[in-house]
C-alpha cells in the first residue's frame, strides 16, 4: 500500500512533464482511486483495532448481557470488516488497471515517484 508520502508524491504525477492527453484525463481518476484506496485500507486498521479492543473487553465482561452486548458488537464488525478487505481487493484492482492505462513514461514517472515516498 501506498504510505502518506507516497501517496503525496503520486498526487503530483500532473506536474510530471507533457502528459498525453489520455493520461491527462487518467490522473484525476487514478488521484482519486489512490484516495480511496487509502481510505478502506485506514478502516480495515480501525476495525481490526475496535475487534482487539472488543475482545479483551470481553474477556473482562461479568454480566452476560454485557456479554451477548460485546459479543455482539464484535460479530457485527468482524463482518464490516471482511467486506472492507473485499472492497480493498477490488480497489487495488482498479487501481492497478488505471495504471496500466498510463503510458509508459507515465507509469514510470509514478513508480518513480513513489519510490520517493519510501525513501
Amino acid at each position: 500500500a501506498l504510505g502518506m508520502s507516497g501517496l503525496l508524491k503520486t498526487i503530483q504525477i500532473s506536474t510530471v512533464g507533457k502528459l498525453t492527453s489520455r493520461d491527462r484525463v487518467l490522473v484525476p481518476l487514478y488521484e482519486r482511486a489512490v484516495l480511496h484506496l487509502v481510505g478502506l485500507e485506514n478502516q480495515v486498521m480501525r476495525k481490526s483495532r475496535a475487534i482487539e479492543i472488543g475482545k479483551r473487553t470481553l474477556a473482562s465482561c461479568t454480566r452476560s448481557d454485557d456479554k451477548l452486548d460485546v459479543a455482539t458488537n464484535i460479530a457485527f464488525l468482524e463482518v464490516e470488516l471482511k467486506e472492507t478487505r473485499r472492497k480493498v481487493v477490488q480497489s487495488r484492482g482498479s487501481l492497478q488497471r488505471l495504471y496500466e492505462a498510463f503510458s509508459l513514461k507515465t507509469q514510470k514517472a509514478i513508480d518513480d515517484l513513489q519510490m520517493d515516498g519510501f525513501r
